[in-house]
């Protein structure tokens, strides 16, 4: 489920606009279009501001790869707020934003990809990809890139 809503913010002496939407539940190729459609929406509202409340255990992983390459090449500042959880997809999807913030007792991470069918780690050359993606999204925004890899595979040591 997508909520969107349009916020105004009086600050310095002129408003700003702040675009804000919610992504809940499990991930899919929804919630991909409609994370496409509210930043569209977004831009031809002229909003200064993004927010994406997140609150989801993940989902598939094309559409949360997907909703990652939209926020990060989203010409505007994006904004995660994590009110609960960012798992999988979800904190792939915080991590593309250009600020992380956290509701009390939130957390994020458990971005290893599971095979759909068997329920088991998907294989090496999947894993892989997803860690590189992880590892470039943190880099792009001034993240630690082994942190951002140690969500994905829990035997990288990081600092």
């Amino acid at each position: 489920v997508l909520m969107t809503v349009l916020l105004i913010s009086i600050s310095a002496g002129y408003a700003q606009k702040i675009y804000y939407f919610k992504i809940e539940e499990t991930i899919d190729k929804h919630t991909q279009v409609l994370a496409d459609s509210a930043l569209a929406k977004a831009t031809r509202l002229k909003a200064d501001y993004i927010i994406v409340e997140i609150n989801t255990p993940g989902g598939d992983l094309a559409a949360s790869m997907a909703i990652n390459q939209l926020l990060l090449d989203y010409p505007k500042p994006t904004i995660a707020f994590i009110n609960n959880n960012a798992y999988s997809g979800g904190a792939m999807i915080a991590l593309a934003c250009d600020s992380i913030y956290m509701a009390d007792g939130g957390s994020m991470g458990a971005v290893t990809p599971i095979d759909g069918q068997t329920g088991k780690y998907a294989s090496e050359k999947i894993r892989s990809a997803v860690r590189g993606k992880m590892r470039a999204t943190a880099e792009k925004n001034g993240r630690n890139p082994d942190i951002a890899e140690a969500m994905v595979d829990e035997t990288h040591e990081h600092d």
